[in-house]
């Protein structure tokens, strides 16, 4: 194959899956492999798959065979979690050219015709270093990656690399590429994030890596996409409050209220140690927004332990929940444990805690009523005769609204929020931000 034919790259998955596939389109694009464009018919589909439920992995089943329709003279070939658990499963596959373990940049080399490598991506299947962030109004920098926890329904760490964590520096370097590219929000992103810099000489952390984030010029703010319960102190708190770039959100997953059901999960920590961290987490940072994953049926949950699940997410009132049906992953503990929870007692528990997310949802809104909220632009939703009406997210993570001109997508500004108009906040545009992330 020529390697200056068209490649598209789809990727399924998390942030940090996100992350791997833009890696992939630079490396390509370095290699002279040029992205597809609508109007381009791609000489290769790369999917960039995910493996954490076995709804993902069906999802990506279904991407394989709709490009193979799409564009039948394409090869197409998959990577990511799902190729690093069951290859043989996609190989089996007529759709599918190829399979290659992530981070085997070689053989894609030599599915593409590409002699030699240009450039070098570091061993044992990690994917680090962009420019820019493809399709997207912020960008995210994997700064760690791999796991070496032990919770009994994960395959994640059997698919990603071992636990190791980037040089702060380079961190840094890259946060300032992506800002020189025009992105004023970054969001830092790990497999275990809170586990940043537990591999290095430096003795540098995730505070650290936070602080530094702080100190860049260019920059208007940035997020942490996920941190373990257990991985959240106190010193970290101080040193975050501190930082008046960093967004007041913060994702925390639960996966349950019930004791006994967080014990067969392998979960380091139980309903009271979570509720107290949200009350510390809440009194270092006032006003701050939480979020959390909450997983509906896994195996031997009874009606008590679901009544719990319930209790405690009410408690939290978190301003977004991901509620996610128990999808049993070969190779881990759950996969084998009984009794297994019907699938309707399923569906019916993760309606009650959908509903019940909704609700706390809708009420941390309604807490922002009244409030001034920095909110980057990202889009135009309507164009009046006299000013535009456009929407971003405030550093909570909630949807904002607001007519003001349309050269503020891509920049941060204030806003107060006025009203709530179904799940996003209509507000009143009431300063811009400097490059510094101060109002101006």
């Amino acid at each position: 194959m020529c390697p200056k034919g068209a490649c598209a790259v789809y990727t399924l998955g998390c942030k940090v899956s996100q992350y791997d596939g833009q890696v992939l389109r630079e490396m390509l694009a370095a290699e002279g492999i040029t992205p597809a464009a609508q109007d381009v018919e791609p000489s290769v589909c790369l999917v960039n798959s995910c493996a954490v439920t076995a709804r993902a992995e069906q999802k990506c089943r279904q991407l394989v065979r709709r490009l193979a329709r799409k564009h039948p003279g394409a090869k197409v070939i998959v990577t990511g979690c799902y190729a690093a658990r069951a290859a043989d499963e996609l190989s089996s596959m007529s759709e599918v050219s190829a399979v290659i373990q992530p981070g085997d940049t070689e053989a894609l080399r030599a599915i593409l015709g590409i002699p030699a490598a240009v450039h070098e991506y570091s061993a044992d299947h990690v994917l680090w270093g962009v420019a820019n962030f493809h399709g997207h109004a912020r960008a995210f920098l994997k700064i760690q990656d791999g796991c070496d926890g032990t919770c009994s329904y994960c395959i994640v760490p059997s698919v990603r690399p071992r636990l190791q964590s980037r040089p702060l520096t380079e961190v840094v370097d890259e946060a300032r590429r992506l800002i020189d590219n025009g992105f004023r929000e970054i969001v830092l992103t790990g497999v275990r994030l809170g586990k940043y810099g537990r591999n290095l000489d430096s003795g540098d952390s995730l505070a650290d890596a936070v602080e530094a984030m702080e100190r860049l010029d260019g920059l208007d703010r940035f997020r942490l996409s996920s941190l373990e319960p257990m991985e959240v102190s106190p010193e970290f708190l101080d040193r975050a409050a501190a930082c008046s770039k960093l967004c007041r959100h913060l994702h925390l997953p639960l996966q349950s209220g019930s004791d006994a059901t967080l014990a067969r999960m392998n979960r380091p920590y139980d309903s009271s140690f979570f509720l107290d961290l949200l009350a510390l987490v809440r009194d270092r940072l006032p006003g701050l927004a939480i979020s959390a994953d909450v997983i509906a049926g896994f195996p031997g949950e009874t009606d008590s332990d679901h009544a719990r699940t319930m209790e405690v997410c009410g408690k939290a009132g978190f301003c977004r929940m991901h509620v996610f049906p128990f999808s049993p992953r070969p190779g881990t503990k759950a996969e084998l444990m009984q009794p297994r929870v019907l699938p309707e007692v399923i569906k019916a528990r993760v309606a009650d805690l959908t509903r019940l997310g909704c609700q706390t949802a809708d009420a941390f809104r309604a807490s922002l009523v009244g409030r001034r909220l920095r909110v980057l632009f990202e889009r135009q939703v309507a164009d009046p005769a006299e000013t535009s009406v456009l929407e971003g997210y405030s550093d909570e993570y909630q949807r904002v609204r607001a007519s003001c001109p349309a050269d503020l997508i891509g920049r941060a500004a204030l806003v107060v929020a006025e009203r709530l108009d179904g799940d996003a906040l209509i507000g009143r545009l009431c300063g811009a931000m400097t490059a510094c992330g101060n109002p101006a």
